[in-house]
């Protein structure tokens, strides 16, 4: 008995450095001049494909950390528009997402170019793409600039593995499952109607699985992940319900409310380590073309974790396009 809880302590001493890494990393780092070019090439390359094929409202993934243990291939996703108006009428892609400030267990929503949003510390220089359809791309865009709209399903408390059918948190991939649900019923109005919405619309949350320890190491070490408002017989069972982006991706497609996923990645990224490559025995549509460096990046990474991803960043997101769309009290980070 003795040698069993002894045991099951070596194992939590062994996987908490591992979770901290995983999760709570938040010490700066400085982007490498590699990096930063790799992030605006594929930022450029996905705005001209996109606009290549006339899209107006899509969903948007990125790969910040390496989720290929859990069978996940990408960690973060966001609401990507074009907004016709910026740039003195030239028009560009705005995404709304939703961030977790590092050290907190708080979301707050922002509104990014695609150089922000790619230039926030990725793991695999790749972009997930989903191209809305009718009613959705009909209606979508005008919301989306609509900063009140985009906050009545918001809830500031955060959890990483956020139950998808309760509202005592919320992850950032489900902010935006949720806010799909509302663009397509008029009945929405909270996100208890959101999730009714969901579940009539057949949306189907992925299962991790997770040891009992494992999930005892990632609360204790983490302030961003909870495990109370899920219940109690899957918690047993290690039985980890919450909301991907391949399972968004999936149920778009199939509930018709979107195009088949397709995989991004800037030609000149190509790598003989693979990095921008699919996973083995995967079969991904490519969108390609020529790459681009993207002149107005106005390039800043912050301390936000997004989704599963890392922390990084060198500051505080302070400029215009890259502000909380809600800043009633000072972030921490």
């Amino acid at each position: 008995m003795i040698g069993h809880a002894v045991s099951r302590w070596l194992w939590l001493l062994l996987l908490m450095p591992l979770l901290a890494r995983g999760g709570q990393d938040c010490s700066a780092q400085r982007p490498t001049l590699d990096a930063f070019r790799r992030g605006l090439a594929l930022a450029a390359h996905t705005a001209r494909q996109l606009d290549a094929r006339g899209a107006r409202v899509v969903v948007l993934a990125r790969a910040g950390q390496d989720l290929s243990a859990y069978g996940l291939e990408y960690s973060h996703l966001g609401i990507a528009y074009r907004d016709d108006d910026a740039l003195g009428g030239r028009g560009a892609w705005r995404v709304v997402h939703k961030l977790n400030p590092c050290g907190t267990a708080r979301g707050e929503l922002y509104r990014q170019g695609l150089a922000e949003f790619f230039g926030d510390g990725l793991h695999r220089f790749v972009a997930g793409v989903v191209v809305l359809r009718p009613p959705l791309a009909d209606t979508l865009p005008a919301r989306l600039a609509d900063d009140r709209w985009l906050e009545r399903l918001h809830e500031p408390r955060y959890s990483m593995l956020a139950y998808p059918w309760r509202t005592r948190y919320q992850q950032s991939n489900q902010w935006a499952l949720e806010t799909l649900a509302g663009g397509l019923d008029p009945r929405v109005g909270d996100r208890r109607d959101a999730q009714r919405a969901l579940a009539r619309l057949d949306y189907r949350p992925q299962v991790l699985r997770l040891p009992a320890l494992a999930r005892f190491a990632a609360r204790i070490g983490s302030r961003h992940i909870a495990f109370d408002d899920h219940p109690w017989h899957h918690r047993i069972a290690g039985r980890i319900a919450t909301v991907t982006v391949e399972s968004v991706f999936e149920w778009l497609q199939r509930s018709g409310n979107g195009e088949a996923p397709r995989q991004l990645r800037a030609p000149d990224l190509d790598r003989a380590d693979g990095a921008a490559s699919a996973p083995p025995g995967r079969k991904r549509a490519s969108i390609r073309g020529s790459p681009a460096l993207l002149v107005n990046a106005g390039f800043r990474p912050s301390l936000a974790r997004s989704g599963f991803a890392r922390c990084s960043g060198t500051g505080r997101p302070l400029a215009p396009a890259f502000r909380p769309l809600v800043r009633r009290r000072r972030k921490s980070a």
